[in-house]
């Protein structure tokens, strides 16, 4: 049985927006609750919302903490209130889309998937970081002309950390997306690459070293160009520390 909110829209300051300007920006937030099988019987019998999991209770419950909050904190502190609401939950999910917070890509997120409240800040709780479509001009193929002009090339990465990983190391703060897409973009347009390949592994090999708390790292690069009656070509690397 599952009680979801879905993409609740929301404006708040959570620091620095693509433009390193303080001020809110728009907020997608998403919160699933899954309960054990049976869970909603009563509720479903009765027609009584108090038997369930009221969701503007739990809306209410999270809405409260959005200001302030920096993305990776943010995340962490919605799970901590929902799981707080339904101690019951086999699983909480939730996840924090920010269109504004990475200025070459519409499309960043921070999902915290935690099996029970009872795990929040153990290793059995993970984050998974999402950039997609980031858009780079690369210099990237084989052919005369692709050696002479940039191309644009698609862009999805994918972080997952696990939370309260001691091998990460003491005293660690979050890590930087922000920063770290900043750095993978100078090493792009810094670079000269023939294959999708050889560009792909370069780039998840520098974001899998990019931190300790990083366990592992997906990469996916598309050549929207490279093929006159395909969307795109494109290739697709998963790698761990």
């Amino acid at each position: 049985d599952s009680i979801l909110i879905d993409t609740l829209h929301l404006s708040a300051n959570i620091g620095l927006d693509c433009w390193r300007r303080s001020r809110a920006q728009p907020i997608g937030l998403s919160v699933y609750l899954l309960l054990p099988n049976g869970s909603l019987n009563i509720a479903g019998l009765s027609d009584d919302v108090e038997d369930s999991v009221h969701y503007g209770d739990l809306t209410k419950a999270i809405v409260k903490f959005v200001e302030g909050y920096e993305p990776l904190a943010l995340s962490s502190t919605v799970t901590s209130a929902a799981a707080g609401l339904t101690p019951s939950s086999i699983q909480v999910r939730v996840v924090l889309h920010l269109p504004k917070y990475i200025l070459l890509s519409p499309h960043f997120s921070v999902e915290v998937i935690t099996p029970s409240p009872s795990s929040i800040g153990s290793p059995d709780q993970t984050r998974i970081v999402e950039v997609r479509d980031l858009d780079l001009p690369v210099i990237i193929g084989v052919n005369p002309p692709e050696r002479q002009m940039k191309q644009r090339v698609k862009m999805t990465l994918i972080f997952r950390e696990i939370l309260g990983d001691p091998s990460a190391g003491e005293g660690e703060g979050g890590v930087d997306y922000r920063h770290l897409i900043a750095d993978i973009t100078k090493l792009v347009e810094l670079s000269a690459y023939l294959t999708l390949e050889r560009f792909v592994y370069h780039i998840v090999q520098h974001a899998c070293t990019a931190s300790p708390l990083i366990q592992s790292v997906t990469v996916r690069a598309q050549k929207p160009s490279a093929i006159a009656f395909a969307e795109s070509s494109g290739v697709e690397i998963t790698r761990s520390r």
